[in-house]
């Protein structure tokens, strides 16, 4: 099915198009632009593959990203490039090894895809609000890890991981780029557990929240003590009761389950046998 051709079609609808699923990455700019003028949410399918293997977007410098005004004055914002001394989702340095692996990397994938299209590579409507890149969590990627060598491996394969201040510079350049946008989430659009989500809270500034059905011995996001989880509906915060029980606090959203579905549910996913403490 020619993909250009159905767009074209769905234009000369009498119904405004806001929320597009989109199988398909192999699409132009124009053809969303111009086709629909209105659209505030794209589901977009992932690639299986990375989209320009031959190129890394982390070697490449950020429009117009790397500098911020303090007062009037332009200050150059330091980008630290290793994910493990500075994590994505946890704020604190982490030892390479096994345990981290899977906090590390599980983010390569989406982020790949955010980095290109801040780099201008790939071109989004002006008007939207709403992005999901519907893909498989890859849950068991921990397992890939025996020794550095798989590591670099994996790397060179998947693209490098990245750190949160790489994130927060993609997110930068996205909210100049697009200034309707306040989500993007990666995950199953079916099961509103397994979404890594992000939202903005300013102008610049965007916060992460890690997926219900994340493993809690990953789990990141401490906030003054409570763990926060977000999902495409919504938002909750738990905190630990004991060693291996977490409470709801607070739900945020319109979630279709009830806080104890929630709170048994991540008891289920604590996949190590320990919470994050």
């Amino acid at each position: 099915m020619d993909i250009h051709l159905v767009l074209s079609s769905m234009s000369r609808s009498t119904s405004r198009v806001t929320d597009l699923n989109v199988e398909t990455l192999q699409f132009t700019a124009e053809n969303l632009i111009f086709s629909h003028p209105y659209l505030e949410k794209l589901t977009i399918s992932l690639p299986q593959t990375t989209l320009f293997p031959e190129k890394d977007p982390q070697d490449i410098e950020l429009p117009g990203s790397l500098t911020r005004s303090d007062e009037g004055v332009e200050v150059k914002i330091v980008i630290f490039g290793d994910a493990y001394e500075d994590p994505l989702d946890w704020g604190e340095k982490l030892r390479r090894g096994p345990e981290h692996f899977h906090r590390i990397h599980i983010h390569t994938v989406y982020m790949n895809i955010l980095h290109w299209v801040a780099h201008r590579m790939l071109r989004l409507p002006s008007t939207i609000k709403t992005l999901f890149l519907e893909g498989e969590v890859h849950w068991s990627i921990f397992l890939f890890y025996e020794d550095q060598a798989d590591e670099v491996n994996y790397v060179k394969k998947n693209g490098r991981p990245y750190s949160a201040s790489m994130a927060q510079a993609v997110f930068r350049t996205l909210s100049k780029d697009y200034p309707a946008l306040q989500s993007v989430e990666f995950g199953s659009s079916t099961d509103n557990r397994a979404c890594f989500s992000w939202f903005r809270s300013d102008d610049v500034t965007w916060k992460y929240f890690p997926p219900l059905d994340y493993p809690l011995s990953f789990a990141g996001r401490m906030v003054k003590g409570h763990l926060e989880y977000g999902t495409n509906c919504g938002r909750a915060r738990f905190e630990s009761t004991s060693n291996k029980l977490w409470t709801p606090l607070l739900l945020r959203g319109h979630h279709t389950r009830s806080p104890s579905t929630l709170y048994r549910s991540l008891s289920r996913r604590d996949y190590f046998g320990h919470a994050a403490h």
